[in-house]
């Protein structure tokens, strides 16, 4: 079976120690080195909140992580596996990738996204700052 590019979103819980995380990501790398695969990235997204939570997901945070790997498909499901047997894991999902495409291109492209992206919070928080001190401007001058 010919080799996949694949693309992994991982959530671990905020409170989840270093030691595990590399633990976990050991593994996977040892995994897709059986699958004859390899790792091509793996990236801390930093501590971000959880855009769905619930009685499952008690937590508002999550700490996010990024990787592609190239591997055989199988490599995918006992990916997977190791995510559901750890509790601190919160949300995964694994894209794949088109072959036509390098890693790294598509690499290339993730971090151009996540710039956009972070581009336009920095923005939202801006215009919030100054929604935040004209309110304040005004419960001045109305108290007054």
């Amino acid at each position: 079976m010919s080799l996949q590019f694949y693309e992994v979103i991982v959530a671990l819980s905020p409170s989840t120690e270093e030691s595990k995380q590399k633990e976990l990501f050991s593994q996977i790398q040892k995994v897709i080195k059986d699958f004859g695969g390899s790792l091509h990235h793996i990236d801390l997204l930093g501590t971000r909140a959880l855009a769905n939570t619930g009685k499952k997901k008690p937590f508002r945070r999550a700490c996010y992580f990024h990787f592609a790997y190239q591997s055989n498909p199988e490599a995918v499901y006992e990916v997977n596996r190791l995510f559901r047997m750890r509790d601190f894991v919160l949300y995964s999902h694994h894209e794949n990738l088109d072959n036509r495409i390098s890693l790294d291109k598509h690499y290339d492209t993730f971090e151009k996204i996540l710039k956009d992206s972070l581009e336009r919070e920095e923005a939202r928080q801006a215009r919030l700052q100054i929604k935040r001190k004209k309110f304040e401007s005004t419960r001045e001058v109305a108290s007054r």
